[in-house]
């Protein structure tokens, strides 16, 4: 009941001060207070987990830049909603999250959603793909980025993201599979949009098929901007899996880019690739490619490693990439680790964090060379996860390099049924295309305490310092914070 009072008298305040936002808000607030548990409806199975997290932080600089210190009050009630059937697979998670700022006496209201649907509208042939996501985000590398919700930035926007894919898919008995497959979607920040249409044919082969398997695919994908020119990638591709053996096949593959967004530099031409395969056990693979593309040396690298207290990932890869597709990445909720482990409970209604160094949305074309490690180790209560990345990008018409590294390593240590402690650093180097280096780094402690079943009282400390080629650029921030989150 008191539970209740609190999200009541929460999401009152939120109405009272942005009446005018979304309309979807009222009907959330109300079922986050009121509904819950599973109600079949149209022969499907629809879940409703409303939840409420609030807390109370005190920062010593609360804007990029040496400014003064705040104390941010954050209040966040959500939704999320699951429904299933033969014909449906709907997954809406939705937290609306109230910032106010009790020195400047300012509000920030975000809304965070992440929505996908999957719907059989002719079973067995036609089918509809949607997705919807919207979040905080930086949309430029200029040096203001901000590192959280909380941090005013210049640099951060709200980032509308969407996507609707319809799609006929036929099975030709057991001898391939063909799916046709349309996409159109967009993305919208507070600087610039772009939209975006692909099509994608692709054949498969099909079950008569048990020692040489293949797949033949084209895919063309128009990228338009609200303030530059329109980019095209094409490209067709066959490509070869031949079995050697339970573990162990040959890869190859072929193909031709055409692409139109350059006057420079050529960016049409022949692909290919030749590898290995290699899958001894389900908890181990390994997959090598090597071949060329258009703009040079084509590499792809990933293997991975699971035991029971040990996990391994790593990968590289060199491919063709777009500024808009960056701002896809970034997760809404945190509700995957880095070794791609689904999160549940409240803490898979944690906002992402905000992505570090990404690039301003044009019409760019960049070569993005990426390696990423992960190691994962799980002790008697305790866990240990490590993640590097070192991404680097060649534009092709400006013809400048960004460079982009990344190391984070968290501690989580279970000392008893309900409480537990995590204590992660995080470490940022950026070298941007105007030749700005930002250097972040970032330590954290929290306590976490499980109150009851789904109510989590949580408390931490924080302390960021950032290092920049531009010495006005350099500050630090001291953060102390506490709070709790509820599911019903």
């Amino acid at each position: 009941m008191a539970a209740n009072m609190v999200i009541t008298a929460a999401t009152a305040r939120i109405k009272r001060l942005h009446h005018k936002t979304f309309p979807l808000i009222s009907f959330l607030a109300a079922a986050s207070v009121g509904v819950s548990g599973t109600v079949p409806v149209a022969a499907a199975d629809l879940r409703l987990t409303p939840r409420i997290a609030v807390q109370q932080l005190y920062t010593s600089n609360a804007q990029t830049g040496n400014s003064t210190g705040d104390a941010v009050t954050t209040t966040t009630p959500g939704l999320l909603i699951t429904a299933q059937n033969r014909l449906m697979d709907l997954s809406l998670d939705y937290s609306l999250q109230d910032n106010y700022y009790a020195v400047r006496d300012d509000n920030r209201l975000f809304h965070l959603a992440d929505i996908n649907g999957r719907f059989t509208l002719l079973r067995d042939l036609v089918f509809l793909d949607a997705s919807l996501a919207n979040s905080q985000q930086n949309i430029s590398n200029s040096g203001q980025n901000g590192y959280d919700n909380l941090t005013l930035s210049g640099d951060t926007s709200n980032v509308l993201r969407y996507s609707i894919d319809p799609a006929v898919h036929y099975q030709f008995g057991n001898l391939a599979d063909v799916e046709l497959k349309y996409s159109t979607g967009g993305i919208q920040t507070e600087r610039d949009d772009s939209e975006s249409s692909r099509y994608l044919l692709s054949m498969k082969n099909g079950a008569a098929f048990n020692r040489l398997l293949w797949d033949l695919s084209f895919n063309s994908d128009r990228q338009d901007y609200q303030s530059d020119a329109t980019v095209v990638l094409e490209n067709v591709t066959g490509r070869f899996r031949y079995l050697l053996g339970r573990s162990l096949a040959l890869v190859t593959s072929g193909g031709y880019d055409s692409n139109r967004y350059s006057s420079v530099s050529e960016v049409d031409g022949p692909l290919w690739n030749v590898g290995v395969e290699w899958n001894p056990s389900v908890r181990t693979s390994l997959l090598l490619l090597y071949g060329r593309r258009y703009f040079g040396t084509d590499l792809n690298v990933k293997a991975t490693h699971r035991m029971r207290r040990l996990m391994l990932s790593i990968g590289y890869s060199i491919e063709p990439e777009t500024t808009r597709n960056i701002l896809t990445e970034q997760q809404v909720f945190s509700n995957t680790d880095p070794l791609g482990n689904i999160v549940t409970g409240l803490d898979a209604a944690v906002p992402g964090d905000i992505s570090v160094g990404a690039p301003i949305q044009t019409n760019e074309v960049f070569i993005q060379k990426r390696l990423n490690l992960v190691l994962g180790v799980t002790l008697n209560h305790q866990r240990v996860m490590f993640e590097f990345t070192d991404t680097d990008r060649e534009y092709e018409v400006s013809g400048r390099n960004e460079t982009l590294r990344q190391a984070g390593l968290s501690w989580n240590i279970e000392f008893s049924r309900k409480t537990s402690t995590e204590l992660s650093c995080r470490w940022i180097d950026s070298m941007t295309m105007s030749d700005l280096g930002e250097e972040y780094l970032i330590s954290n402690g929290e306590i976490h305490y499980l109150l009851g079943e789904n109510f989590l009282i949580k408390g931490g400390i924080s302390y960021m310092i950032r290092n920049s080629s531009t010495p006005l650029s350099e500050y630090d921030e001291a953060r102390v914070y506490a709070g709790f989150s509820k599911a019903f």
